[in-house]
């Protein structure tokens, strides 16, 4: 993305501007924000906290590159393929990473959760009692909570 030049793009304006802005976003937020939240991720890996929020940011990264991707025309191809091929691998580390944060999640769930307790099952639907009057009135339905 960084060696990609709008304004030798065979698009309007607008998208040449919006290229442009992308470039800006990716490198401000490569160069500030995902470092600091790397090393971070790195200091303590077993973090879930640290894990999200470089797995947010670089879902952000990942977005800006995907539509940067989409707007550039076919008839340049150069100038597509690397952003494409460079956003397929960060959508692949991406994945890893969330998949880490998920099983993370759960194994950390599993931990706290008492010993014997069961996971969550379905709701059930409250039970109906019908409750009839002595003294001969239509009987009413009252739910009963579990």
């Amino acid at each position: 993305m960084a060696e990609l030049d709008p304004d030798q793009l065979h698009v309007p304006d607008a998208e040449k501007r919006a290229l442009a802005d992308s470039q800006t976003s990716i490198r401000r937020n490569l160069r500030d924000a995902v470092p600091g939240l790397l090393a971070g991720f790195a200091a303590a890996p077993d973090n879930v906290g640290a894990a999200f929020r470089l797995y947010r940011d670089v879902n952000a990264v990942l977005t800006v590159a995907q539509r940067s991707a989409e707007m550039l025309p076919r008839r340049d191809a150069d100038a597509a393929q690397p952003v494409e091929s460079t956003a397929d691998a960060l959508s692949r580390d991406l994945d890893q990473l969330g998949n880490m944060i998920e099983a993370r999640g759960e194994a950390d769930y599993a931990r706290r959760r008492p010993l014997g307790a069961r996971p969550p099952g379905p709701a059930l639907a409250p039970k109906t009692l019908v409750i009839g009057d002595a003294n001969g009135a239509k009987p009413t339905a009252k739910k009963i909570p579990h």
